[in-house]
């Protein structure tokens, strides 16, 4: 029985433009032609269907293809959920990076204070200290300056400076 071009890739289950590339290439020559209708015997339907036979099992070979499909679909998202968790991973050492830093520059403005705060502490101990020597060194001046107008001028300078 002859069929058109359409018939048999519907029986192979596969598309009509397979089909006449197939016959086009092969240089398969049609019996009948019947109003732009090619029709091709039953030997000619023999090598199309030996052709497209092991492929014609579409139904394994889009089992095969889904499965395949599937498969990597499977990667895909297994693929997109690594990298969402290394995304909350980088999030996440990011932030603690970030609270490090501020640790780090609270406690240099702390160490900075505390320097600051014992630099005017020892500054006031010092300056208290400088007070005190000034204070003791200056009284022991005055003795030591009278004392000296005392025994510079012998026994009449000090009744020459009691008449004044």
């Amino acid at each position: 029985m002859n069929k058109t071009i359409r018939e048999i890739a519907d029986d192979l289950n596969i598309s009509k433009q397979r089909v006449y590339r197939y016959i086009e290439r092969n240089n398969i020559k049609e019996v009948t032609t019947d109003k732009n209708a090619k029709y091709y015997d039953d030997a000619a339907q023999k090598i199309i269907i030996d052709h497209f036979g092991d492929s014609s099992d579409n139904g394994s070979n889009s089992d095969a293809a889904q499965e395949a499909n599937q498969l990597k679909e499977d990667i895909i998202k297994r693929q997109d959920n690594e990298i969402h968790r290394l995304a909350k991973q980088v999030e996440s050492l990011q932030s603690i990076i970030d609270m490090q830093a501020k640790q780090f520059d609270q406690q240099q403005q702390l160490e900075l204070e505390s320097i600051r705060t014992f630099k005017d502490n020892k500054l006031i101990s010092s300056d208290t200290s400088k007070d005190a020597k000034n204070d003791a060194t200056s009284v022991s001046s005055d003795a030591a300056a009278k004392d000296n107008k005392a025994s510079k001028g012998g026994i009449f300078r000090r009744f020459w400076h009691s008449d004044k």
